[in-house]
């Protein structure tokens, strides 16, 4: 059943991101710590990830000329 939003329910887009940056730190911290990755495959990972995006941002702006 579909819940309607009230003004209680909102939060501002600086909290949202903040809840974001949080709980993503939170997940990092654990999987690092139970060996499920290294810091190392993280840091490569958002690199390679970065790298995709700045090519696809790239090639998206050399398809509007």
């Amino acid at each position: 059943m579909p819940h309607n939003l009230n003004s209680d329910d909102t939060v501002s887009l600086r909290e949202a991101l903040h809840l974001e940056i949080v709980i993503n730190q939170a997940l990092v911290d654990l999987l690092i710590g139970k060996g499920i990755i290294t810091r190392e495959e993280l840091l490569g990972k958002i690199e390679e990830i970065r790298n995709e995006l700045t090519d696809h941002h790239r090639s998206s702006r050399e398809q509007e000329c």
